[in-house]
C-alpha cells in the first residue's frame, strides 16, 4: 500500500509541475473521461475502479469495481449507471448511480452472484487539459454482500 501511495504522491508532484490554467474547450466536443485507480476497500484491504463515462453535464458510466485481497479473492461489480457532473475549468465532480451484476469469487470458484445497485461520487482535479487525479467513492447495495470503496484514480479526459 505504500507504494502505492508513494506512486500517486510523485504523480501529484508531477501535476503540480505541470499545473497551467487550460483553455476551455467547447462543451459540444466534450465526449466523456475514463478512471483507473487503486486504494482502499470495505470487505477486503483492496479496492480498484475502472470506468468509462461518456457525456458531460449528463453522463452513462461503464464500471467495474472491486473489493479484494489483492487480486486475488473477492468481491466485484460491473455496473452501467446514468450520471450527473458539474464541469470547472480544473475540476469535475460527478455522481451516477445504476443497477449492476455483483459476484463473489473465491479461487475460481464462484461463492455467489447477485443483483445490486451502484453509487459513484468522483472528485477530479485536471491541472492538465488531458490528464487529472482524483478520488472515486463507491457504494454497492445488494442483497449478498454490499461492497463500498474509496480509490485514488488517474483521469484521462476527453475533450474537457
Amino acid at each position: 500500500m505504500k507504494i502505492i501511495l508513494t506512486f500517486f504522491l510523485v504523480s501529484i508532484l508531477q501535476f503540480a509541475a505541470l499545473a497551467q490554467h487550460p483553455k476551455p474547450a467547447n462543451p459540444e466536443d466534450d465526449f466523456g473521461w475514463f478512471t483507473i485507480g487503486f486504494g482502499v476497500g470495505s470487505k477486503y484491504d483492496f479496492a480498484s475502479v475502472l470506468s468509462a463515462n461518456f457525456g458531460r453535464e449528463d453522463f452513462l458510466q461503464f464500471a467495474l469495481h472491486a473489493n479484494s485481497d489483492f487480486f486475488s479473492v473477492g468481491v466485484s461489480s460491473i455496473s452501467v449507471c446514468y450520471g450527473k457532473s458539474i464541469v470547472g475549468d480544473l475540476s469535475r465532480v460527478a455522481f451516477s448511480v445504476g443497477p449492476s451484476l455483483v459476484s463473489d469469487n473465491d479461487n475460481s470458484v464462484v461463492r455467489f452472484r447477485t443483483f445490486g445497485v451502484l453509487g459513484s461520487l468522483q472528485l477530479i482535479y485536471t491541472p492538465v487539459k488531458e490528464l487529472g487525479l482524483g478520488l472515486d467513492l463507491f457504494y454497492n447495495l445488494n442483497f449478498k454482500q454490499n461492497i463500498a470503496g474509496v480509490s485514488l484514480t488517474y483521469v484521462f479526459e476527453g475533450n474537457k
